[in-house]
């Protein structure tokens, strides 16, 4: 009889012993788990216990944006690093995420930082001819202006040397070669990668200023060690 309590005491412990470990509930606010739409989960690197969130993004970023789900501690929300449309505030690089709740640390409230890391996804830029290119034209300085081009792969590291635009009417070719420091602004600027698009900087035009109508465009770019020019077959039109 004794022989068999022991027994029973001991499957007991065996059982208790494979329980899956309680989460410590320290009142801080945490992220528990994180997926985002579009990216395997296996790209996702989550360390809670460091903090730390590893990404790696993909050769074409996902329709509507990157787009986290988040688990989250009980009564936590975002303070800084997602957007009202629930994207990230940033797509390249590192920033840091940080979540709060409603409990008291003396007067403040109880804040935990995350720090999200982006590797660049590989490959060079290709062009997407089914997407119109855009335009934004300051309307304070009307040399200064913002192409944004559809591009394959805009996660990828390269940067863009120059730009052209040859009026499709008159032939008339205006190009911007760009410096170093812009060139690298330029492409791996925040967010210009999250709609499939690149913004290039146009401020100074040889051949005198552009006037309306429609222009084809061509950027070259280095990727790696790699010097290409591309060209896109639909045309920019410019308005007035």
């Amino acid at each position: 009889m004794k022989t068999t309590s022991l027994l029973a005491l001991s499957l007991v412990s065996l059982l208790l012993s494979c329980e899956k470990p309680k989460e410590v509930d320290d009142g801080r606010p945490r992220i528990k788990a994180i997926s985002i739409a579009g990216i395997p989960q296996q790209d996702i690197e989550f360390i809670p216990e460091r903090y730390v969130i590893n990404v790696q993004l993909p050769a074409n970023a996902p329709e509507g944006g990157l787009k986290p789900t988040f688990k989250l501690t009980e009564n936590t929300e975002f303070l800084a690093g997602i957007n009202p449309d629930g994207t990230f505030a940033n797509t390249c690089g590192h920033f840091v995420l940080k979540v709060a709740n409603d409990k008291m640390t003396a007067i403040y409230r109880n804040i935990t930082s995350y720090q999200i890391n982006f590797s660049l996804a590989p490959g060079c830029p290709e062009v997407i001819e089914n997407i119109p290119i855009t335009y934004f034209r300051d309307s304070t300085n009307a040399s200064w202006m913002r192409i944004y081009v559809p591009l394959k792969n805009p996660f990828s590291s390269f940067n863009v040397n120059g730009i052209s635009l040859k009026n499709l009417s008159t032939s008339k070719e205006h190009s911007n070669i760009l410096p170093p420091y812009l060139s690298q602004y330029n492409l791996n600027s925040c967010p210009s990668g999250i709609d499939n698009r690149v913004g290039i900087f146009f401020g100074s035009y040889s051949n005198g200023p552009l006037v309306p109508g429609a222009y084809e465009v061509s950027i070259y770019t280095n990727c790696g060690e790699r010097q290409k020019k591309l060209i896109f077959p639909q045309p920019l039109v410019l308005k007035e």
